[in-house]
C-alpha cells in the first residue's frame, strides 16, 4: 500500500490519471485493460469526482418521439435512455406510440423546492419552543442573507418541527435550474452560523447542541413526507388514451386495463408502499443516468402515484412525480456526454429548463407505466422479456472450433491437413444482421483455404442464424416502429419466408440434384447441430473474376448479363415445373408461397404490415399505395388465381445480391434459404426490380419475361402449354403478392442498415404499373 500513497490522489491531469491505474494495476494483480484510455479529458472532472481513474460505458437507446404538451408548446421529444435492461425501451417506445395516437400526453411542474433540516437541541421543551419563535420572527431578514450567499438559491419558508426539545428546521429554498443539494447546504450553513451567534447574544438560551443536517430533509431516502409536500421538482403528466389505441396498440380494453390496475393497488396495504406505481423507476435511473443527474437520488425521485380513471371505451390516466431531484447546470450536467442529452432532450437553454426536464422524465414514465401494465394486464409482460429482453442463450460455434477436425467431420474427408481463415473476406447479410438483434452468436460468411494430402481449395462457410433468431430480430426492429405489429409477428411467424431458412438451403444443396448444381457453387460440406443450433454450410469459393454482384451497382447489368441470368433462372425453373413432390425430396422444409391455410391470420399481418408502409408510401408514391391498398383487398383472390398457375422451385429471394457473374456470362446464384414452392413469376418480377433502372424497366420486362416464358415452356406439349397471356397475368400477380408479403420487410431492414436502393425499387414498381395501365387502356 505504501506505493498507492506516492500517487497524487486529487490532480487530474491525464498523466495523474494513467500513474493512479498502474499503482492499481501493482496492487492488485489485475491488468485493468478498459482503464487504458479515458472517454473524458481528464481535467474535466475536476469537482465531480476524486481518484479519477477513467469511465465505464453504459449503452444508451433512445425512445420516441413523444408528443409532450408543455405549458409553453407542444414538442415532440427523443429520449437517451441508458439502460443495460433488454425491453425496458421497446416498451417506452410502445407507451409512446400509444400517447402519441391518442393526442400526447400534458405535462406541468407544480412546485420545486429544495430542503435542508438542520437539528437544534436546547435543555428544555420551552427553550425549543422560544427558538421555533424567534427564528420564525427573523424569516425576512434570513430570506435577505441568502441573496448574499448565492445567486440562484431563494428562501421560500422555515418550517420547524419540535421533537422534545429537539427542533429540525426545514430550510425550503427555490433553486433555479440547479438540483440545488450542495448550493441548498452551504445556503443553510451560512444561515445557521449567523443564528448561532445571533440568538446566542439575544437570549439567555443555550444552544446545547447543533448539527448541519438532522435527516429530517429525507435526502436520497423515500419519505412519506417529502411525498406529501414536494421535494425537488413535483410533476404531474396526464393523457387520455383512446380505446382503439388500448386494442391495437396495447392489446387490451380500456376496462381490462382498469379493473386490473384497480385491483392490483391492494398490494400497497401489505408492502406499505410509498406512492404506487409500476416501474417509474426505469425511466428515472436511465434519464437520470444519460443526463448526469445524481444516481444516489433515484430512490426518492421514483416515488409515484399512478392514477387511471375509466371513460367508456377510453381510459385516463396521470402520473404524479412528487420529489424528482433534477438539475440542468451544476453537478454531471456539465460534462459533454451529459450536456448533449440534456439538449437532445431540448432542456438546454429554455425558460426553468430543470423544470422542462422534470416534465419529460415524467412523460416518458407514464408511457413506460401504461404500456406495462397493459403487458401485465393482457398477458403480455413475460412473453416480451422471453422475446426481447434476453439474448438467446444456445452459443452456436466459436471461430477456434471451425479447424481442422471441424473440416475433416463437415467435408467427410480425412485427407483435409490444415484449415487457415482467409481475412478480410468475411460478410454480413441483412438477414444476419437482423438476427443479431437478439443472438451474439457467430454468423456471417467466412472464407478459408482447405489444404489436402492432394490439393488446395478455398471454400467459403456460411454459418446460418436460427429462424427464431430471424424472426425475434425482425420482431425486435419493428417493435421501435409499431410494438403492436412486433406481437403480431411472432404469432403469426409460420406465415413467413424466415421458417426453417436455417435448414432449407442446406437441404437443397446437400442432395446434389443436377439442376441445382448447375446454377450453384459447388457444395462441399455441411454442419448441423441441433443442440448448439449451429447450422454451416460450405460451397466452394468462386474466383476472383466473378463479380458478386452488390444490390445498388446496376452498372454492370448490361442486357446481355440479365438474359444470361434469366436463362440460368428459367432452365432451372423448367427442371421443376410442376413437379411438387421433386420438390418436396429436395427440401422437406421447403415453404409454399401460395399457401391459404389460416388465412385470417396471414391477413392480419399483411394488413399490420401495410400499416407500417402507410406513411411512407402515400404521400410519395401515390400509385404504389393505391396499388398496395386494392391488392391487399383482394388478396385471397390473387392467392387462388397464382394457385391455378404452373408452379416450380423458386429462389423467393432473386436479387442482384445474390447473384454472380463473369466475363463469360456464366451465372451462380447463391442463398436459397428463402427457396418456395411456387409461380415462376415471382422471380423475374423480383430480378427485373432490383437490377433495372427507370430508363430501362420497361424494356427490361417486355425483352426478359419473353424470354423466361419461351425457355420454360418451349418444347411442352400444347395442352400443358401457358399461354403468353396468362404468363403475363402471373407477372401482376407475383408482383402483387411481392409488395404485399415482402416489400415491408424492406423498411424494416432500412431501420437497421443505408438501403438507397428502395427507392429505386418503388419508383420501378410505380413504372410497371402504369405501364400496364396504358397498355389496358
Amino acid at each position: 500500500m505504501a506505493r498507492m500513497e506516492k500517487i497524487k490522489r486529487t490532480r487530474n491531469s491525464e498523466f495523474d490519471r494513467k500513474s493512479r491505474v498502474e499503482a492499481l494495476r501493482n496492487q492488485t494483480g489485475l491488468k485493468l485493460n478498459t482503464y487504458a484510455t479515458s472517454s473524458i479529458d481528464s481535467r474535466s472532472v475536476s469537482g465531480n469526482i476524486e481518484n479519477f481513474i477513467g469511465t465505464v460505458s453504459i449503452p444508451v437507446g433512445f425512445a420516441g418521439p413523444l408528443n409532450i404538451n408543455y405549458k409553453e408548446s407542444s414538442q415532440e421529444v427523443y429520449a437517451p435512455l441508458a439502460t443495460t435492461e433488454g425491453a425496458l425501451i421497446s416498451s417506452v417506445q410502445r407507451g409512446s406510440v400509444a400517447l402519441n395516437l391518442s393526442g400526447g400526453v400534458t405535462a406541468r411542474t407544480i412546485s420545486s423546492k429544495m430542503i435542508r433540516a438542520p437539528q437544534y437541541e436546547f435543555e428544555s421543551i420551552d427553550n425549543a419552543i422560544h427558538f421555533a419563535n424567534w427564528i420564525k420572527d427573523r424569516f425576512l431578514e434570513l430570506k435577505q442573507l441568502v441573496k448574499n450567499k448565492s445567486n440562484f438559491a431563494q428562501l421560500i419558508e422555515i418550517d420547524p418541527k419540535i421533537f422534545g426539545r429537539t427542533i429540525h428546521l426545514r430550510f425550503v429554498y427555490s433553486t433555479g435550474n440547479a438540483a440545488g443539494q450542495n448550493m441548498t447546504t452551504f445556503c443553510t450553513a451560512y444561515l445557521c452560523n449567523w443564528i448561532n451567534e445571533k440568538y446566542q447574544s439575544e437570549s439567555n438560551n443555550r444552544i446545547v447542541n447543533y448539527i448541519i443536517e438532522g435527516n429530517l430533509s429525507s435526502d436520497k431516502k423515500a419519505s412519506q413526507l417529502s411525498a406529501i409536500e414536494g421535494r425537488g421538482r413535483s410533476v404531474i403528466v396526464e393523457a387520455t388514451i383512446k380505446g382503439n389505441v388500448l386494442k391495437k396498440i396495447l392489446k387490451i380494453s380500456a376496462e381490462n386495463l382498469f379493473q386490473n390496475f384497480t385491483r392490483s393497488k391492494s398490494a400497497r396495504i401489505f408492502s406499505g408502499m410509498i406512492g404506487f406505481n409500476i416501474n417509474v423507476s426505469n425511466v428515472v435511473a436511465a434519464l437520470f443516468m444519460a443526463t448526469g443527474q445524481d444516481m444516489a437520488c433515484v430512490h426518492e425521485s421514483s416515488v409515484a402515484e399512478l392514477h387511471m380513471e375509466l371513460h367508456g371505451d377510453d381510459i385516463y390516466v396521470s402520473l404524479y412525480l412528487p420529489c424528482l431531484i433534477v438539475g440542468t447546470i451544476g453537478g454531471g450536467t456539465q460534462l459533454p456526454n451529459f450536456r448533449e442529452n440534456i439538449e437532445m432532450l431540448g432542456c438546454y437553454r429554455v425558460t426553468e429548463s430543470a423544470n422542462r426536464l422534470a416534465e419529460t422524465i415524467g412523460a416518458f414514465a407514464l408511457a413506460l407505466e401504461i404500456s406495462t401494465v397493459s403487458a401485465v394486464g393482457a398477458g403480455q409482460f413475460v412473453e416480451a422479456h422471453e422475446v426481447f429482453g434476453r439474448n438467446l442463450s444456445n452459443a452456436g460455434l466459436t471461430i477456434k472450433e471451425i479447424d481442422t477436425d471441424f473440416f475433416k467431420k463437415s467435408l467427410d474427408d480425412k485427407t483435409v491437413c490444415n484449415v487457415n481463415q482467409i481475412q478480410g473476406q468475411n460478410k454480413q447479410g441483412f438477414v444476419t444482421d437482423i438476427a443479431q438483434q437478439v443472438s451474439k452468436k457467430l454468423s456471417g460468411i467466412f472464407a478459408y483455404e482447405i489444404q489436402t494430402t492432394l490439393k488446395s481449395k478455398k471454400a467459403f462457410l456460411k454459418i446460418k442464424a436460427h429462424d427464431r433468431e430471424i424472426i425475434l430480430g425482425s420482431a425486435k426492429v419493428l417493435e421501435v416502429l409499431n410494438p403492436g405489429i412486433a406481437e403480431l409477428l411472432i404469432k403469426r411467424s409460420e406465415h413467413l419466408p424466415f421458417k426453417n431458412c436455417h435448414l432449407r438451403e442446406i437441404e437443397i444443396l446437400s442432395k446434389k440434384n443436377p439442376a441445382i448444381e448447375q446454377v450453384a457453387p459447388c457444395f462441399l460440406g455441411s454442419f448441423i447441430d441441433f443442440n448448439k443450433e449451429a447450422f454451416v454450410l460450405i460451397q466452394e469459393k468462386i474466383g476472383d473474376d466473378w463479380f458478386i454482384s452488390e444490390i445498388l451497382n446496376t452498372q454492370k447489368w448490361n442486357l446481355k448479363t440479365k438474359e444470361s441470368a434469366i436463362r440460368k433462372l428459367a432452365g432451372l425453373h423448367k427442371k421443376f415445373l410442376n413437379h411438387e413432390l421433386a420438390v418436396k425430396e429436395l427440401s422437406p422444409s421447403i415453404i409454399e408461397m401460395l399457401s391459404l391455410d389460416k388465412f385470417d391470420e396471414q391477413m392480419d399481418l399483411w394488413d399490420a404490415l401495410f400499416t407500417l408502409s402507410y406513411s411512407q408510401l402515400k404521400n410519395n408514391y401515390p400509385v404504389l399505395f393505391q396499388f398496395y391498398s386494392e391488392a391487399l383487398v383482394d388478396f385471397e383472390i390473387t392467392l387462388n388465381k397464382l394457385a391455378q398457375l404452373d408452379k416450380t422451385l423458386i429462389h423467393y429471394d432473386f436479387n442482384p445480391r445474390n447473384i454472380a457473374f463473369n466475363d463469360k456470362q456464366e451465372i451462380k446464384i447463391f442463398d436459397w434459404e428463402f427457396a418456395a414452392w411456387g409461380v415462376p413469376q415471382r422471380d423475374l418480377i423480383e430480378f427485373i426490380l432490383f437490377v433495372s433502372t427507370a430508363e430501362n424497366i420497361v424494356d427490361d420486362f417486355e425483352i426478359l419475361s419473353k424470354l423466361h416464358y419461351e425457355i420454360l415452356f418451349s418444347d411442352s406439349r400444347a395442352d400443358q402449354n401457358q399461354s403468353y397471356e396468362q404468363w403475363i397475368i402471373g407477372c401482376k400477380l407475383s408482383l402483387k403478392e411481392f409488395t404485399l408479403k415482402r416489400l415491408p420487410f424492406y423498411f424494416v431492414l432500412a431501420e437497421l442498415s443505408f438501403c438507397p436502393y428502395i427507392d429505386r425499387v418503388l419508383k420501378n414498381i410505380e413504372l410497371l404499373i402504369n405501364h400496364w395501365k396504358n397498355l389496358n387502356d
